[in-house]
């Protein structure tokens, strides 16, 4: 299989409208998906690892916190986020 399914721990996608992620939430990631203009990737970045719009050649936060939009360059795409499993409490 190439998903696995991970819980969200990360605020920089909880301002994306109908498509905001909070921490809680769980995602299903596909490792062998190639990202296209608007998808949600996550990502590794240094020794960090979090979830961002993919807009190239950025990557946007679309958060309510000021998180930094980051250059593809620097980091490593880990998979497409194929489906967002919401917190039910």
């Amino acid at each position: 299989m190439h998903t696995f399914e991970i819980p969200v721990v990360w605020e920089t996608m909880n301002s994306a409208g109908k498509n905001s992620i909070y921490p809680g939430d769980f995602i299903v990631v596909n490792i062998k998906q190639k990202p296209i203009k608007g998808n949600v990737v996550m990502i590794k970045n240094i020794d960090k690892f979090s979830i961002y719009e993919y807009q190239p050649p950025y990557l946007l936060a679309r958060s309510t916190k000021n998180y930094p939009n980051l250059d593809l360059a620097l980091v490593d795409i880990l998979g497409v986020v194929i489906q967002v499993i919401k917190d039910m409490e």
